[in-house]
């Protein structure tokens, strides 16, 4: 059956020698696998630059419920960059994002407000020309709130201890070693609190942005069963080295 969806593109792989296949979170159906004939061949009209990761489109599909492999009869890019490509920062968060989104979202069932947020979250990005650098800090927080596991919102001075296997704050320190104490819980607060219209506006020096990123990524790995290493964090560290 012939259906139309948006989609964002999270990672492609050859198949055959002019095909692709790429992964795709949909709008309709969730996380699904396409099939794109002859994207590589020479008469593709440029297909590949569909396909860059966190690409935003709408598409004409052919799914059936009984098939762990779809096919793409068209494609129309429904946001072309302006910034993330031509921008070193930008795109190593934008691949850092896409590498959270490929460990993390495994559903094969639509979650409209999920993708909502991805797309408005992907564009926004794109679109702000200043003082992003805590962007990737703002969505894994965020996002985290879709995936079921989102921080408490208990912060406050006696609860300053965030424990990253409970996912909340509290005064004293957990038997273990999983957990975040200031300066570290404060930012991790404003960031939970900050809209993204106003992500702009929250200063968080480089050396606390350095040390949260990480933990962030432990947080995601105590709650999600199984979750590969991110390998793009090293490029991030670099990038803000």
């Amino acid at each position: 059956m012939l259906n139309k969806t948006n989609g964002i593109v999270l990672h492609t792989i050859k198949y055959g020698e002019t095909s692709v296949i790429v992964r795709v979170y949909t709008e309709l159906f969730g996380i699904q696998s396409y099939i794109l004939k002859g994207a590589r061949g020479a008469k593709s009209k440029n297909k590949m630059n569909h396909l860059s990761p966190l690409t935003l489109l709408e598409m004409d599909v052919y799914h059936k419920e009984s098939s762990h492999l779809q096919y793409i009869r068209e494609m129309r890019i429904t946001h072309p960059f302006s910034s993330i490509p031509f921008d070193i920062v930008k795109s190593s968060i934008s691949l850092f994002i896409n590498e959270v989104i490929n460990r993390a979202v495994r559903e094969e069932e639509p979650n409209p407000p999920l993708f909502t947020f991805l797309e408005n979250s992907i564009r926004w990005f794109d679109l702000v020309q200043n003082n992003y650098t805590n962007f990737h800090l703002w969505f894994m927080v965020h996002f985290s709130r879709y995936l079921g596991f989102t921080p408490h919102d208990n912060y406050s001075a006696t609860n300053h201890i965030f424990n990253l296997r409970e996912g909340c704050y509290q005064p004293m320190l957990p038997e273990h070693a999983d957990y975040l104490d200031n300066p570290l819980c404060s930012y991790l607060a404003d960031l939970a609190e900050t809209r993204l219209t106003e992500l702009p506006l929250l200063q968080i020096p480089s050396p606390i942005r350095q040390d949260l990123l990480p933990r962030l990524v432990d947080f995601y790995r105590f709650h999600i069963s199984g979750m590969k290493d991110i390998n793009s964090l090293q490029v991030l560290h670099e990038i803000f080295s």
